[in-house]
């Protein structure tokens, strides 16, 4: 599948030629180091220090060829520049295994054939505001915010607010551990500058290495401007997941909101879940610095640094909580403090 894509993308220059074409390779580095307290390790050691780590680097080659006068052949090869398997799923990590996908767009809106992000992945992503991944854990769970690999997606341009995305999962790509056949939607609403809305829906069948087992996934979210700089989130996701074939199903709902004020270079964050299957409590705070552009021939590099913790009020005294990369221990509160580095280019 992989080299499918990959030659289709090639191809697609070649068929462009002599048209405007636009190829760019870009990503971004983001590493971090992390104080864990209340937290066990795969060696099994508690209250450790961790990193410099990577968290989800990429690089990414893009292109666009002007077919007709408002149709464009878009195309995207990307990858991982980390092969942790606690962040990346098995099987992942090679040039083309983060993102791998031909696009047509035009003014119908786009369609998008391979691995991009699914409908529910792009309704949420705006509430996920924090930075760290692997150390600090996500504001949201990521289980419903997959890229399938052989995915046939469509995107409505925006009309009066409205945007509507569907996709369909045709296949399943062995050693993924994504399912056989899905179905992913979502819609966002922008009704004003203060509330703009968000659906979404999942129905994944027979899912990878758990066999026999479906999933459905909801996402309802609101968000908006409250002030110049100032804006919300929140948001509402329900969860079920197996940690492998014999286990049982796993169901229950997340709640989260977040607030994000920025003001010239500087970025403040804070955010809170609450997780009713352990009816545990994750608060988030951040605060980001923006350093100074840099220009390199006609390619802008921005960067920033950041500093953020997290709490996880872990009222069920379990040793897992979601939202953390590493186990808890039991009867404790776990906090983590990161800090660490991006550079977008």
């Amino acid at each position: 599948m992989q080299t499918k894509f990959i030659a289709a993308a090639i191809a697609a220059a070649f068929l462009a030629a002599g048209a405007q074409a636009d190829i760019t390779v870009g990503g971004f580095l983001q590493t971090e180091v992390t104080y864990n307290k209340d937290q066990t390790n795969h060696d099994g050691k508690t209250d450790f220090y961790q990193g410099p780590s990577d968290v989800g680097s990429s690089i990414d080659v893009k292109g666009t060829h002007d077919i007709t006068a408002s149709g464009k052949l878009q195309w995207e090869v990307s990858t991982y520049l980390s092969k942790d398997t606690d962040v990346i799923p098995a099987g992942l990590g090679f040039f083309g295994d983060r993102k791998l996908y031909v696009r047509w767009a035009d003014s119908f809106g786009t369609v998008t054939v391979g691995r991009d992000d699914s409908p529910i992945r792009m309704g949420f992503i705006g509430y996920d505001i924090f930075n760290g991944y692997a150390s600090l854990g996500t504001l949201f769970d990521r289980g419903a915010a997959s890229r399938p690999s052989k995915q046939i997606k469509y995107v409505s341009p925006k009309m009066g607010g409205l945007t509507v995305r569907a996709s369909v999962q045709v296949d399943t790509t062995q050693g993924t551990n994504e399912p056989d056949q899905a179905f992913y939607t979502s819609v966002a609403y922008d009704l004003n500058p203060m509330f703009g809305f968000d659906l979404g829906y999942a129905a994944e069948r027979d899912r990878g290495a758990v066999k026999g087992n479906d999933r459905n996934s909801v996402l309802a979210g609101v968000r908006g401007k409250v002030a110049e700089g100032l804006t919300y989130g929140v948001v509402f996701v329900n969860t079920e997941k197996w940690a492998n074939e014999k286990a049982a199903r796993s169901s229950g709902w997340m709640l989260g909101e977040n607030m994000q004020y920025v003001t010239g270079d500087h970025t403040f964050r804070i955010a809170h879940t609450y997780a009713d299957k352990s009816g545990a409590n994750l608060f988030l705070a951040g605060y980001e610095y923006a350093l100074p552009e840099v220009t390199m021939g006609s390619k802008k590099i921005s960067s920033a640094l950041y500093l953020e913790g997290s709490l996880i009020d872990n009222k069920a005294d379990t040793d897992f909580v979601p939202g953390f990369k590493s186990s808890t221990v039991a009867g404790k509160d776990p906090a983590t403090v990161a800090l660490g580095i991006y550079v977008s280019f």
